[in-house]
C-alpha cells in the first residue's frame, strides 16, 4: 500500500495523466491521459441523462392520463339560472364609496344594478350590464364549482367593503359572503364585471 502512495504521488503532478495507484501485477508507471477518461466519463454521463430523461417523459405522460385533474374550472352540470349581489360599503371611512345591489337573471338575459350612497349629497342611479358583459358572466359562472369555494372570505384588515353573491342553479343555492373582496377565482372576475364604481 505504501509503495503505491508513493508511486502515485508525483505522477498527480503531472498535468495530462491520470495516476493508478500501483499494485504488484501493474508497473508504477501505467498512466492514461486525463483526455481519454474525461471522453469516457462523458459519454457514460450522456447516456445516463439520456435514460433519466426518458424515464421522466414517461412517468410524466402516464401520470397525465391516468388521473383527470381536479379544478375549480370544471363544467358545472347546472348552469348558473340568476345571481343576486351586494356590495356593502358600510364601515368603509369613504363617503364617495357606493353601495351596489345587482340581480343578473340569465335565463331573461336582463340584468339591473342599483347604485347608492351613504352620503345623500351623491345621487343614485341604476345601470345594466350589456350582452357581451352578460355573456361574459355566464362563461365564467358555468366553468365554477361553487362546492368548492368556501362560503366566507375575510381579510385581516379593517373599514373593508362587503361583497355577498347568492347563486342560484335550477337545484341549488350558493351563498358567498367576501370581506375586503379578494376571495378566490371567479369572484373578482364577477365583480369586476358587475361592480361599477
Amino acid at each position: 500500500m505504501c509503495i503505491g502512495w508513493l508511486t502515485c504521488i508525483p505522477a498527480v503532478l503531472l498535468p495530462h495523466s491520470l495516476c493508478r495507484c500501483a499494485t504488484a501485477n501493474a508497473p508504477a508507471n501505467r498512466q492514461m491521459p486525463i483526455a481519454s477518461v474525461v471522453r469516457g466519463h462523458y459519454k457514460k454521463k450522456k447516456t445516463m441523462s439520456k435514460i433519466l430523461y426518458g424515464i421522466l417523459v414517461f412517468t410524466i405522460l402516464t401520470s397525465c392520463s391516468a388521473r383527470p385533474i381536479k379544478n375549480k374550472l370544471t363544467s358545472n352540470l347546472e348552469p348558473v339560472v340568476k345571481i343576486e349581489l351586494t356590495l356593502s360599503a358600510f364601515g368603509v371611512e369613504s363617503d364617495d364609496f357606493p353601495s351596489i345591489d345587482a340581480e343578473v337573471d340569465f335565463q331573461k338575459k336582463t340584468s339591473k344594478c342599483r347604485k347608492w350612497y351613504y352620503n345623500p349629497i351623491h345621487k343614485d342611479s341604476v345601470y345594466s350590464l350589456s350582452q357581451n358583459e352578460l355573456k361574459q358572466l355566464s362563461e365564467i359562472l358555468r366553468n365554477t364549482n361553487f362546492d368548492e369555494l368556501k362560503k366566507e372570505y375575510t381579510v385581516g384588515k379593517t373599514d373593508q367593503p362587503t361583497s355577498t353573491i347568492t347563486v342560484y342553479t335550477k337545484k341549488k343555492k350558493y351563498k358567498i359572503k367576501d370581506y375586503g373582496l379578494e376571495g378566490e377565482y371567479p369572484l373578482a372576475e364577477v365583480y369586476h364585471i358587475v361592480y361599477k364604481y
